[in-house]
């Protein structure tokens, strides 16, 4: 930088090996194809989670905060005493209490291979509200040109 200050010319112009280039370039090619076809297969699940309880005759009470976007037909993951069960919501109420915050009330029956449950027994919830592209998420515009809404 000096050099240049004081109005030497001696500097030469930044030479670069070429087969260095060339390894740089594909490998930069590999790597952004890899990183496109990532973004585009793969998928990012949007869930929600709230705490349950297992009543009697195998029904399993999920309570969610109000406005969420928990609806009948939606699968519900329960996680109690250590174990996981598979079901599909069948009834959403919203709940009136008069204390507390307001919650949604998420219905779902045990199914028949399930592991026995005390009525009683406390566990976690979990809702898959939808899962959409990766690729519509890091670049909206994709989304709106294929119409993706997420499932």
């Amino acid at each position: 930088m000096q050099a240049l200050l004081r109005g030497e010319r001696g500097s030469d112009v930044l030479r670069i090996s070429p087969s260095w280039t060339r390894w740089g370039y594909w490998l930069l090619l590999v790597t952004a194809a890899a990183g496109l076809t990532g973004s585009a297969l793969g998928r990012v699940d949007e869930s929600i989670s709230g705490a349950a309880i297992v009543e009697a005759q195998a029904e399993v009470l999920a309570l969610f905060p109000l406005g969420s976007a928990v609806r009948a037909g939606l699968p519900l993951r329960l996680e109690a005493n250590g174990a996981t069960v598979s079901t599909t919501i069948f009834r959403v109420d919203s709940d009136g209490r008069s204390h507390g915050p307001p919650v949604l009330a998420a219905h779902a029956r045990l199914p028949p291979d399930a592991p026995h449950f005390a009525p009683g027994t406390l566990g976690r919830a979990e809702v898959k509200l939808r899962s959409q592209p990766l690729l519509t998420l890091l670049a909206p515009a994709f989304g709106r040109l294929l119409g993706s809404h997420g499932d």
